[in-house]
């Protein structure tokens, strides 16, 4: 029995602890640049949950690409994407960078493990990147990671 409870109670504090974000060192979270990288666009990725901003950590192990996700819309010089996530810190945002032709637009986002012997829950991160843009999207391909969304 005692076995059990402290088993009970090393998943909760697990799920707990793997569930909360890391601390920016930017501060208000809002910049996509990871700590140190100067040349970034202006972009947010929302935590739908929280309605925070979550901010590119930039430390991520291996980083891939996520090349899976939906197009919200587009206003004026912004675009929104829906992406999904797992919880850090065995999934994390490493980058998003946006690239930007007369015939498209590619938003390239990041992500991966910081400490890949961590033990977390599998539970999915949505995530809204909204990035803005040097003009309207118009009728340019939208794609992330090189995957066509639009």
């Amino acid at each position: 029995m005692k076995t059990r409870t402290f088993l009970l109670a090393v998943l909760i504090i697990a799920s707990i602890a793997c569930g909360q974000a890391a601390p920016s060192e930017e501060g208000d979270g809002l910049g996509m640049c990871a700590p140190g990288v100067t040349d970034c666009v202006d972009v947010v990725i929302e935590d739908v949950e929280t309605g925070e901003a979550a901010e590119p950590t930039g430390n991520a192990q291996d980083p891939t690409p996520i090349t899976e996700g939906e197009f919200l819309g587009a206003e004026g010089n912004e675009v929104r994407v829906r992406v999904w996530t797992g919880v850090e810190p065995c999934d994390t945002l490493h980058s998003v960078e946006v690239t930007e032709t007369a015939d498209s637009v590619d938003l390239e986002v990041l992500h991966g493990a910081i400490d890949p012997a961590a033990i977390c829950p599998a539970i999915a991160m949505e995530r809204i990147i909204v990035a803005q843009l040097q003009a309207p999207l118009g009728d340019r391909t939208l794609t992330l990671s090189g995957v066509e969304l639009a």
